[in-house]
């Protein structure tokens, strides 16, 4: 099972993503993409390359960072 990290995308299944924190989990469905399109931050997601759809983590950084 090889692993990649990519940029959040339309792809991504994240409605299913459940890290055990909920504002975690609430921020990525409703507030990441937003501010992707803004500018504001990037997340990038891991997933397994024959599933990229499927989130198995996040990382999110400031514009700059």
């Amino acid at each position: 099972m090889a692993t990649m990290v990519v940029a959040l995308g339309p792809i991504h299944d994240i409605k299913d993503f459940d890290c055990g924190n909920d504002e975690l989990n609430t921020y990525l469905v409703t507030t990441a993409g937003q501010h992707q399109r803004k500018f504001i931050s990037k997340t990038y997601v891991l997933a397994e390359e024959e599933h990229l759809h499927i989130v198995l983590g996040l990382y999110t950084s400031r514009r700059g960072e």
